[in-house]
């Protein structure tokens, strides 16, 4: 929701928009690839 409400109305931040959501992907990947890492240790 901050994404839409900074990218988009009058102000339009597009860049400021577009570096939240590439911060965002990548601490969602980080946190998926540590989950994966530990879900392996598991079964191992």
């Amino acid at each position: 929701m901050l994404v839409q409400r900074t990218g988009t109305g009058l102000t339009g931040r597009v860049g400021y928009a577009s570096a939240i959501s590439v911060v965002v992907f990548v601490v969602t990947v980080a946190l998926m690839l540590l989950v994966l890492r530990a879900d392996r240790k598991e079964d191992a």
